[in-house]
């Protein structure tokens, strides 16, 4: 079984080297790619929509979740794991991203995706365009009316 530390390194360790890959995309940092809710463990990564846009049309990432829209800039990832280190594949999984301090949310539903016979949930999404952004996940279960949320921040300008 690997651990959550390892798969954090694992997650950083590829965000470095996709910089080394994508030299000229935007810069996007989650503030801290983990965090728990509940007893489950939550990764979160958001990258470019553009990076999807570069795919042939007839790559599967062109055209997930309906693919990459004009004015969803973004392509939130969310892995979840139990408190065994077990893959969470069977929950429904939402965000809701707002500005720190201010008032609305946008809301999305984050979709299964199978990728190296593994499944995460993403989407594309909204981001606003500048200033520190929380992001809640929220997941909840088969056969549970519980939702557990994990908490982040995203600063598109650090």
């Amino acid at each position: 079984m690997v651990s959550m530390v390892s798969r954090r390194s694992a997650l950083i360790l590829a965000a470095r080297l996709w910089s080394f890959l994508w030299p000229a995309r935007p810069h996007a940092d989650v503030l801290e790619p983990y965090q728990k809710a509940g007893d489950l463990g939550v990764y979160l990564g958001i990258i470019p929509a553009q990076i999807a846009r570069r795919h042939p049309s007839e790559h599967p990432e062109a055209t997930m979740h309906g693919g990459p829209a004009e004015g969803r800039d973004m392509h939130v990832v969310v892995a979840i794991f139990d408190a065994a280190g077990n893959r969470v594949e069977d929950a429904e999984v939402s965000d809701a991203i707002a500005e720190v301090g201010q008032v609305g949310r946008r809301r999305a539903r984050l979709e299964p995706m199978k990728i190296a016979d593994t499944i995460t949930f993403g989407a594309f999404v909204a981001m606003f365009r500048s200033g520190r952004q929380s992001i809640e996940v929220e997941n909840r279960r088969p056969g549970s009316s519980a939702v557990q949320t994990a908490s982040f921040t995203y600063d598109p300008g650090s």
